[in-house]
């Protein structure tokens, strides 16, 4: 049985600081946060103790930037009260490693990492938190590719290699890496293999966000494919304590975004008109409705760098751009109908690029006598926020080989870490294909690479970029008309990291995103996959679990000019 051993919450932790210091002791919530001085990230653990020793996990906020890296290892108690932790990160390339030494009130004390570099581990202080290292920081205007960026960057206080005399089959991984009931497969590559999180869930999902509380948040269809309901995850895996509100009866559709208030914005279609729910809360029981548009569709929604809502549809065979006044989108809206030439009205995707306009991705067909086709997808740059101008791109993906190879299903389009755009989509009887502009407006040709092969044309893909700053795309088709996933082995999509892995599970490819684990959340017909993966991919080969044994508390030694290595400390008793 485990049981916390920390009296320390976070109200416990700023009283401390006037007045005497609690003693660590078996009561009230196991929570320890300190920063790493002179460096700013700010770790956050939680102690629990079992017939075995101390266990710790928690996490580091990679100085506020991005999502924080989950953090796991194993404590010593001094005699005097004090602690010392090992803490071990994987943070997409390598394990890293460091050690803490605090007092009894395990709000002060020391750090140093496999590097030898070594500071004070104290209590936050935002006023007078440093900034992060200069080639830390995003490049970039846009929030989606700084996000992606940040994500998969090394921590700041630690080093990626972990000492020589670290014992990483230590027994701790089981308890402490694989969360939310995902079970330790092993380690392949310095990298923990955990199995998927595999939930019914009540309904399907047409549209997800992740929650500013972490856990994602999606729409779908209410009962009988009548009405729209809102889910939100209770955990990051949505393994548990799901609620439902059905934030319409009568709507079809439903995009979901989440605003930089932290609260969900729905939009669908109601009585043929399009309309908006700002919810009043994440689970949404209450909220602010708006009309948007008398008619039309909503087939993409995101925050613009301002901070407004963008919806993107169609309406009388016209691509339908509306950009909100407000953060409900109750007033001061424009509504923008772009007559882009060929152009299919049938989902658009829409995503915002590093200078912070909206890009458009669509299919287009030229009328040609038959036999002759030409069909593919092209991208439109808008000029201003609002898309009232713009231009548009020469053909991205483009078929003139056969009709039985048009592209005609699933449209999906990302930024990635690069700032440049990538689309993805099906063509008939001829798999999935993906296309990676080679600049910033696709002005050059594109980077084109088939990523799976089937007989059967296939429907849907959701692309994402993923922890590893890669693309990882969910889609489904093919002769076994399952739900399948492909991660990239680079950003331009030019083969694969693993094969296209195929789930066992008959759904029909849904959203998906990056959850704040840094893994993806798949969500078919009536199924939400939270994998255990980076890529959501099995080992390449098979690996077995760690095995059992005691923990060892390495000191790594301290690297010195010259690079010799000097003698570390003589640990307390």
């Amino acid at each position: 049985m485990r049981r916390p051993v920390l009296a320390l919450s976070l109200a416990a932790l700023a009283v401390g600081l006037l007045s005497a210091s609690p003693r660590l002791d078996a009561q009230g919530d196991a929570r320890i946060r300190v920063q790493l001085v002179p460096r700013c990230n700010i770790v956050t653990l939680t102690v629990t103790e079992d017939d075995r020793g101390l266990w710790v996990v928690g996490s580091d906020d990679h100085c506020g930037l991005g999502r924080p890296t989950p953090l796991s290892g194993r404590a010593q108690r001094f005699a005097d009260g004090g602690l010392r932790i090992a803490l071990y990160l994987h943070d997409g390339g390598q394990m890293q490693f460091v050690s803490l030494e605090l007092d009894r009130s395990a709000r002060a004390g020391t750090w140093r990492d496999a590097a030898g570099r070594a500071g004070m581990a104290t209590p936050p202080s935002p006023s007078a938190r440093p900034s992060p290292p200069r080639d830390a920081r995003s490049t970039t205007g846009s929030r989606r590719a700084h996000a992606a960026a940040v994500g998969v960057s090394r921590s700041f206080a630690f080093v990626p290699t972990a000492p020589a005399n670290d014992s990483v089959s230590s027994s701790f991984f089981p308890r402490s890496v694989c969360l939310h009931g995902r079970e330790l497969l092993g380690i392949e590559n310095s990298e923990f293999i955990c199995s998927d999180v595999v939930t019914p869930a009540p309904r399907g999902a047409s549209d997800i966000a992740l929650g500013s509380d972490g856990n994602p948040v999606f729409v779908g269809p209410g009962v009988g494919a009548s009405g729209v309901v809102l889910t939100h995850c209770g955990n990051p895996a949505c393994s548990a304590g799901n609620t439902e509100v059905a934030v319409s009866t009568t709507a079809t559709g439903g995009r979901i975004a989440v605003g930089i208030d932290g609260l969900p914005l729905v939009a669908m279609v109601s009585a043929g008109a399009v309309t908006v729910i700002k919810c009043g809360d994440l689970q949404c029981t209450n909220g602010l409705e708006s009309t948007l548009s008398p008619s039309g569709s909503v087939s993409s929604l995101a925050i613009g760098s301002d901070g407004l809502p963008l919806l993107l549809g169609s309406s009388a065979g016209l691509v339908r751009l509306v950009h909100c006044g407000d953060a409900a989108c109750l007033s001061g809206n424009t509504t923008v109908d772009l007559q882009l030439q060929d152009a299919t009205v049938f989902e658009p995707d829409l995503a915002i690029a590093p200078n912070g306009l909206p890009v458009i991705a669509f299919r287009y067909d030229v009328p040609l006598p038959y036999p002759q086709v030409e069909d593919g997808v092209r991208l439109y740059f808008c000029a201003d926020l609002a898309c009232s101008t713009g231009s548009t791109s020469g053909p991205v993906l483009s078929n003139t080989a056969s009709l039985n190879n048009k592209f005609c299903c699933g449209l999906s389009l990302a930024i990635g870490i690069d700032g440049l755009p990538i689309v993805a989509s099906h063509r008939m009887f001829w798999g999935l294909w993906t296309a990676h502009c080679n600049d910033g407006t696709c002005g050059s040709s594109a980077n084109v690479n088939a990523v799976d092969d089937w007989t059967l044309p296939g429907i849907n893909v959701h692309l994402l970029i993923g922890a590893r700053g890669v693309p990882v795309m969910s889609h489904h088709g093919g002769n076994d008309w399952k739900l399948k996933v492909t991660e990239c082995r680079d950003t331009a999509c030019t083969g694969y990291h693993h094969p296209t892995r195929t789930l066992d599970i008959s759904a029909i490819a849904g959203p998906n995103l990056l959850g704040s684990e840094g893994l993806p959340i798949l969500v078919g017909g009536g199924t939400v996959v939270a994998c255990g993966t980076k890529g959501c991919q099995p080992p390449a080969t098979s690996v077995g679990p760690p095995v059992p044994g005691p923990m060892s508390v390495p000191t790594p030694a301290a690297q010195v000019p010259g690079g010799q290595s000097t003698a570390p400390a003589t640990p307390r008793r």
